[in-house]
Order: C-alpha cells, then sequence, then structure tokens
C-alpha cells in the first residue's frame, strides 16, 4: 500500500475552490496506485512523523508527500556543515526514517509539491496517474567546466559519453534537442538560492548554464533528473518558473532528486558527498528499482562507503539529508 499523506485543511485554505478538484484526483490516484489517504491536521514534522509511522503499522510500504513546505513541512535540521552559511536544511529524511537517526532512511519515499498553483498540482497528478513506461535511452548531462573529470565519472553511471560543459555551454545557446524526449538528464553547476537558474564556471566566470525557460518546450515525459546544483530543490516560496525543480514537474518529468541547500563534490574522481550520492542513485535506477527505493538504498549504500574511513564527515552527513526526491516513489524506468 502507498500511504499518500497532506494537510487537508491546508489545502484547502490555500486554493480554496479549486481544492475539490484537488482532492477528486487524490481520490483517483488512491485507486490507481493502491494507494490509502491520509489527512492530517498536525503542523509540526515532528508530530506529522506520527503519521508515517501509523501508516506503516497498516502495512504501507512508500509514502508520498503532497504539498509543498506551508501544507506537509520540511524538517529543519542542524547543518553538520555548519560553517558553509545554511543555519538549517530542510529535510525529508526524518519521514523515511523509522527511528531517530534520520541520516539512514529507511522508507520508499517521495513529494509532490504544489508549485503555488492549483493546476500545476493537479496537472502533476495526472501525469503521474498517467505513466506509461517507455523506450527512452537518451541522457542529457551538463557540467561546470570546472567538474569535468568528477562528472564525468557519475554519467557514465547511466553510460553517458558526451557532456556539454559550461562555459562554453550557456542558457542562450542551449539546443532544444540536446534535453527533448530524454530519459536521463544529470547536473553538475551551481545554484543559488536568490536566483532561479543553475550557473557553470571557468575560473571566476559564472555564466548562466540553465533556466527554467530552457524546459518551456521541451518534452520530458518519464524523465529522471538528478542535479548536483545548490538549492536545486529549493521550491520554498518558489512558483513553477521560479524553479528548474518544479518546470521540470511541469513538463512531465517523474523523477527529480536535488538539493534544498549547499551541496558538495570534488572536482575530480573519486566520487565523494553529491557525485557519490548521484552515482549510486543512478546505479540502482538503471538496475530497476522504484524511485524511493533507490534513494533509499543510495543513501544506505553512500553510508557504508562514508565509514569505510571509521566515520562520517560532515558534508557527508549534510549530503544525506539534504537531498530530497520530488516524483512517486513507487515508479521506475
Amino acid at each position: 500500500m502507498k500511504a499518500i499523506i497532506t494537510n487537508k485543511a491546508k489545502l484547502q485554505k490555500k486554493f480554496m475552490d479549486e481544492f475539490s478538484e484537488i482532492e477528486s484526483k487524490l481520490a483517483e490516484y488512491c485507486n490507481v496506485f493502491n494507494g490509502k489517504l491520509f489527512y492530517t491536521d498536525k503542523t509540526k514534522s515532528e508530530e506529522i512523523k506520527k503519521v508515517f509511522d501509523g501508516a506503516e503499522k497498516e502495512n504501507a510500504n512508500s509514502f508520498l508527500i503532497v504539498g509543498g513546505n506551508d501544507v506537509i513541512p520540511f524538517f529543519k535540521l542542524k547543518n553538520p556543515a555548519s560553517d558553509d552559511g545554511d543555519e538549517i536544511v530542510y529535510s525529508d529524511n526524518p519521514y523515511a526514517s523509522k527511528d531517530n537517526d534520520y541520516f539512514i532512511p529507511e522508507r520508499s519515499l517521495g513529494r509532490i509539491p504544489d508549485g503555488n498553483n492549483a493546476n500545476f498540482l493537479i496537472s502533476v497528478l495526472e501525469n503521474l496517474i498517467n505513466f506509461k513506461k517507455d523506450r527512452r535511452k537518451g541522457k542529457f548531462g551538463c557540467t561546470a567546466s570546472e567538474w569535468i573529470k568528477a562528472s564525468k565519472e557519475v554519467f557514465k553511471a547511466i553510460n553517458g559519453r558526451t557532456l556539454k560543459i559550461s562555459p562554453p555551454v550557456k542558457s542562450n545557446n542551449i539546443n532544444i534537442k540536446w534535453t527533448n524526449k530524454k530519459k536521463f538528464s544529470y547536473f553538475n553547476l551551481h545554484g543559488s538560492e536568490e536566483t532561479k537558474y543553475w550557473y557553470g564556471q571557468k575560473g571566476e566566470n559564472y555564466p548562466v548554464a540553465f533556466s527554467p525557460e530552457n524546459l518551456n518546450v521541451v518534452n520530458c515525459i518519464n524523465a529522471v533528473i538528478f542535479s548536483e546544483a545548490c538549492y536545486g530543490a529549493n521550491i520554498i516560496n518558489k512558483s513553477i518558473n521560479d524553479a528548474i525543480s518544479l518546470k521540470f514537474l511541469e513538463r512531465k518529468a517523474s523523477c527529480v532528486v536535488a538539493s534544498t541547500k549547499i551541496a558538495y563534490g570534488p572536482s575530480e574522481p573519486p566520487s565523494t558527498d553529491a557525485d557519490l550520492l548521484g552515482k549510486l542513485f543512478f546505479k540502482e535506477i538503471i538496475n530497476k528499482e522504484t524511485y524511493g527505493v533507490a534513494l533509499m538504498k543510495a543513501k544506505q549504500n553512500f553510508v557504508v562507503e562514508g565509514s569505510k574511513k571509521g566515520y562520517l564527515d560532515a558534508t557527508e552527513k549534510k549530503t544525506l539529508i539534504e537531498f530530497v526526491l520530488y516524483g512517486d516513489p513507487e515508479l521506475s524506468i
């Protein structure tokens, strides 16, 4: 059973007359995916977690949050890498944990954000209801010039060959053919909490490499996206055209995995931090694991790899909690 968890009162207040259509779509979603809808009136993440625990006692084996931070809030966790400017880390990891160790998830979990737009939420639910596997195999990868060697190592996990490099690639010279109808997209770019763009880098040059507008007419049906960009999954107070992650969902991508805060990675192999997590996630996806299980196993295996030195360092701990999954955790390629 899939547990679908949201806050009815918050959705009603937020979307008013449009809520009835959202509720109808949620009911249809439950019918299609053998789901059970769990409405909660709790507003604190620690209390909402008990809904997950209760759903598991009813034999739920995957968990789907519906709504943004103002409907079902992210946990606000202490930043393990406390000197990088992020005071807290927005995370769904504790919802995926059965105990107090929120670094290691034990549940298959995803979130469908609402994009502060009822039509967007209804459309994403509809897209996932109509999900049908296809034979697409194309890949798109884009990396900052400074990280070419490291990015190639991750891109190999999906048998990717030719990465687009920024610079010279910029958002204003991206060819739609590069991104259209691709099964996988991988990004190793800079991101910003203040803007909607992802940036390349060469020396002190940080050109805009990718923007939501680059997806305006792109067919992203069933696409799986992994982005290492800082704040790549930041959706708080963002509209669809203010966040690339939301734009991918609008264009019918089925899975977006990205970071809510500042992410870390090496400039060259071996893969560590976000690079390692991306590589492990793609490996599970290629092995036909569901999206939620793929991210869960990737984080579990990340801990195994990181612990070989005897401990997890601050950036490894941050990586584990800041990467979230937008999409249905039970789907797969």
